[in-house]
């Protein structure tokens, strides 16, 4: 199973340029600091986004920037903060469908800018609105289109092709260690007769777990011993990390994950348990999923749990996301072969330059 196939993105924060082809099941973003690889994520994740065209002016609150208005920070969107380039993301997915996201700004004024000594020659640009525009193309080339022009005064002018169906939805975890809709996802797995799955797997994290709960009062985990359920504000951060995972994964209601700093608050020791039960819920529940890391020991436990379990080898893919020295962004993709002879042979694989 595999739905994104790759990926360009022109534009995007700090992206000039970046292609990434031959997408897996379960693909891990790899590279220095402030390199691109959670503008990826949030690349993909804005393309799923045709039937919610207000995804983009959010994307900022992914990254826990609390804004008044989308139009506060939505420079912080277009590369080096240049609202005159805008931001293109193009994508293949399964049975030859595209997709294409545009964001632009319009009606433009100049405003001078005022210092102490007068009049600056320098004049800053500010805007009256914003285009998100969604072009959808199917396996049978019709083109389904989604322009929303939103301006400053809040008016909404909203153009949708009739008869267009999304299939694709996702979830993004980011680096943070909770998510305010695990109770949601602990819900539909339980309505889905899932919960046995998501049980066996917190009883391999911690054995003393005896059940999980979504109560209205939010989610509730029971331990051996103990004759009070505990709410999961009162775990440990690692257990509410990966239940906050395996839970995403396999609620039935996402077919795309997004896991931002995968390793984020779980001991090492549990990362060849948290990469197995990744593989088994993307293959049982037909999912796919994008990952980063910095993490060599992260790394390190996905070629232990790839080198014991044969049938994982080919769902995955590494990529490693370096910048060029004309200044646009490079991937290299490594399977399973080339994560071997990496560790084999004692290769820095997180950065190549």
């Amino acid at each position: 199973m595999q739905i994104f196939k790759n990926i360009r993105i022109d534009n995007y924060r700090g992206i000039r340029h970046l292609e990434i082809n031959d997408f897996s099941d379960v693909n891990v973003f790899l590279g220095k600091n402030n390199i691109g690889k959670s503008t990826v994520l949030e690349s993909l994740f804005m393309l799923t986004g045709m039937s919610n065209p207000e995804i983009p002016l959010k994307v900022n609150s992914i990254r826990n920037h609390l804004i008044a208005s989308p139009f506060d920070d939505v420079r912080y969107i277009f590369h080096n903060m240049d609202i005159d380039v805008h931001p293109v993301f193009e994508a293949k997915l399964d049975g030859g469908n595209k997709r294409k996201l545009e964001i632009s700004v319009k009606k433009y004024d100049y405003l001078a800018d005022f210092s102490q000594n007068g009049l600056s020659s320098e004049m800053s640009k500010s805007f009256n609105g914003i285009e998100v525009k969604f072009n959808h193309i199917n396996g049978k080339n019709e083109s389904f289109v989604n322009t929303r022009y939103i301006t400053r005064n809040g008016s909404i002018q909203n153009q949708i092709d009739n008869g267009y169906v999304e299939v694709l939805s996702a979830v993004y975890l980011p680096a943070n260690l909770y998510d305010q809709n695990i109770n949601i996802y602990i819900s539909n797995i339980i309505k889905s007769n899932r919960k046995d799955v998501l049980l066996s797997m917190l009883k391999e994290f911690d054995g003393q777990i005896t059940t999980v709960e979504s109560l209205p009062e939010g989610v509730f985990v029971g331990y051996d011993g103990i004759d009070r359920l505990m709410p999961i504000s009162m775990l440990g951060d690692g257990l509410r990390r990966y239940l906050c995972i395996v839970a995403a994964i396999a609620n039935q209601n996402n077919n795309i994950l997004f896991l931002d700093e995968i390793d984020n608050g779980i001991h090492y020791s549990s990362y060849e348990e948290l990469w197995k039960n990744v593989f088994v819920l993307a293959k049982k529940f037909q999912k796919q999923l994008f990952v980063t890391t910095h993490s060599r020991e992260v790394l390190f436990a996905l070629y232990n749990v790839l080198n014991n379990n044969a049938e994982y080898q080919n769902l995955v893919g590494v990529y490693t996301i370096e910048k060029t020295i004309s200044g646009e962004n490079k991937s290299y993709r490594y399977g399973y072969k080339g994560l071997s002879q990496a560790f084999e042979n004692n290769i820095e694989i997180r950065s190549l330059l």
